[in-house]
């Protein structure tokens, strides 16, 4: 009897395992994909900065940086679902430059306020 309870035991221990095993194998791809995602939003918007010439207040120089997350940059908005840039609103910054063809990987960009 006490053998078979402890095969019992050893048994559920290993369908735990295997079930928590296969629960974070699934999680796995979500993050490499939401990392990567948000990874090509920062790709981005660097290019963006690329093609700004005259950026007089400095914020995209001194705040749209790798230091810290693109959904933290001063005119960037990101969802909290997707963890993605919906919105960017760089308008009355002063900014002369071009857009970048870079601009278009922002997929899921609703509100692109480029003004001024």
């Amino acid at each position: 009897m006490d053998l078979n309870i402890r095969l019992m035991e050893k048994i559920s221990y290993y369908i735990f395992a295997l079930v928590a095993l296969m629960l974070l194998s699934l999680q796995m791809p979500f993050f490499a994909v939401s990392s990567t995602s948000l990874a090509t939003d920062q790709s981005a918007l660097l290019a963006l900065t690329t093609h700004i010439t005259l950026d007089p207040y400095l914020i995209l120089t001194r705040n749209w940086t790798n230091v810290s997350c693109v959904c933290n940059w001063i005119g960037v908005t990101c969802n909290s679902r997707h963890h993605r840039v919906v919105a960017l609103n760089i308008s009355g910054m002063g900014l002369v430059g071009t857009i970048p063809p870079q601009l278009g990987n922002l997929s899921f960009l609703v509100s692109p306020d480029l003004r001024s």
